[in-house]
């Protein structure tokens, strides 16, 4: 009788261990090792809604979308919808953004500051900015 609650009580520890690790981790950090490539991820935030856009790493696309209800709410919510992922031989990128086939816009991105990529899109414009934690509100 002992040796079975032993084991219950063991394995039970154990089940708690790997449920605590996995589902309710909503932090995601990013390590780059500048030896090789710099990581980054690209993201939405609120503001796409109906529009199509388009995201440009060096002149090549990694980004086609138009934005949906799932985006928007997740963005309102929690924050940045991370979409793509990618890499780069240089610390700095040059993201172009265009939305609805308006002018592109611009911005230089140093990925030794933060690999993780967000775009916002409001009533002041596009607004494009970089985190190297991505934390879920």
């Amino acid at each position: 009788m002992s040796n079975r609650v032993s084991v219950f009580i063991s394995l039970f520890f154990l089940l708690l261990g790997s449920c605590k690790s996995g589902a309710l981790d909503i932090t995601e950090t990013m390590t780059i090792d500048p030896a090789s490539t710099y990581g980054y991820e690209i993201g939405l935030g609120y503001g796409f809604l109906g529009k199509e856009v388009h995201v440009r790493v060096n002149g090549e696309e990694v980004l086609s979308v138009v934005g949906t209800e799932d985006i928007e709410e997740f963005a309102q919510l929690l924050g940045t919808k991370m979409l793509v992922s990618g890499t780069s031989p240089k610390e700095e990128v040059q993201i172009t953004v265009t939305v609805d086939d308006r002018k592109p816009f611009q911005q230089a991105i140093d990925l030794s500051t933060g690999g993780f990529i967000h775009i916002y899109y409001d009533e002041t414009g596009l607004r494009i900015f970089n985190t190297r934690v991505l934390e879920l509100e």
